[in-house]
């Protein structure tokens, strides 16, 4: 026979007012129940635990003995329900996030940095990788979360969407375009492209777009790390496309940032993406909150983001 919690807080009601009655009121019992589960404690330790009578109740030396025992079980229920609750609330764990570079560099360092305060207690594990690994890392449970543009190969996953992301033209200030408004994609194909590599959001976006107007769509130029582009654009070799919010990091010296028409205006749609088969996260739910606060509050201050 296994001791119970109830037993052991109605042995500690006892204990403390030497009266079965009170002790009783106390765990919300009635005097028949408190002295069953007294009963059934004493013939699990195999030991009275209280010498009664009519009047009197007192302590027997092994009640004295288990006495510090019995408070010492019930402080650490106390204590790892306190701590599991504090778990559950997503005040304390881990958090583990995968993130395109490029929301890395400029949209979630903020994010980053106001949850870390408000919840030291959780360990944030971050993943800067291209989207589509990203994804994966979600799919394999690898991470809790990703932050990545939206997908259309999704029905195993929960996007939702965190902000819009307008994307523009950037080349050097001597490039033809330069001096264009309104550009469209079919200005562009006239002109070489810098790339990042297939994987990224963004070159998703830049595909799509291309396909659906029947424009081929061949860059001059691939390359891997953002740092790569911008060098060969302000070499003047070509012109790239990125999304607003990244290129406010950039160092715009001999740059000039063109927007699409408002005809086209082509968007990244950012999207808090998890495993639609995993149990909700409310470490997860608080950093998704706080996404679209940042979102929120950047479309104030800056028309190309959309909360």
């Amino acid at each position: 026979m296994s001791i119970t919690i109830k037993q052991l807080e109605a042995f500690v009601a006892v204990t403390n007012t030497l009266s079965f009655s009170k002790a009783a009121a106390i765990v919300h019992l009635s005097q028949p129940a408190l002295s069953s589960n007294i009963r059934r404690l004493e013939e699990t330790i195999g030991a009275r635990l209280f010498d009664r009578d009519t009047r009197t109740v007192a302590l027997t030396a092994v009640g004295t003995e288990f006495a510090a025992i019995a408070r010492g079980l019930l402080d650490n229920v106390e204590h790892g329900l306190a701590h599991i609750r504090r778990h559950a609330a997503g005040e304390r764990g881990s958090l583990s996030l995968a993130m395109a570079p490029s929301l890395a560099a400029s949209f979630l360092p903020g994010i980053i940095g106001a949850y870390a305060a408000a919840y030291p207690q959780v360990d944030l594990r971050l993943y800067d990788v291209l989207s589509d690994e990203a994804v994966e890392l979600v799919r394999t449970r690898a991470v809790d979360l990703a932050l990545t543009p939206r997908r259309d190969d999704a029905s195993d996953l929960l996007q939702r969407d965190v902000l819009m992301d307008d994307l523009v033209v950037l080349c050097a200030d001597r490039h033809a375009l330069a001096a264009r408004r309104g550009i469209t994609w079919e200005d562009l194909v006239a002109y070489p492209q810098i790339a990042k590599k297939g994987g990224s959001g963004v070159r998703h976006i830049i595909d799509r777009e291309y396909l659906k107007r029947g424009l081929s769509f061949v860059p001059a130029y691939e390359v891997e790390h953002v740092a790569t582009m911008i060098g060969l654009i302000v070499a003047g070799l070509g012109y790239g496309v990125f999304p607003r919010s990244t290129t406010a990091s950039f160092n715009m010296d001999g740059l000039v940032l063109l927007p699409f028409s408002a005809r086209v205006r082509p968007r990244r749609r950012i999207s808090a993406t998890t495993l639609k088969s995993r149990s909700p996260n409310a470490a997860v739910e608080t950093f998704v909150r706080l996404c679209r606060e940042k979102a929120r509050q950047a479309a104030h201050a800056n028309a190309g983001w959309k909360g």
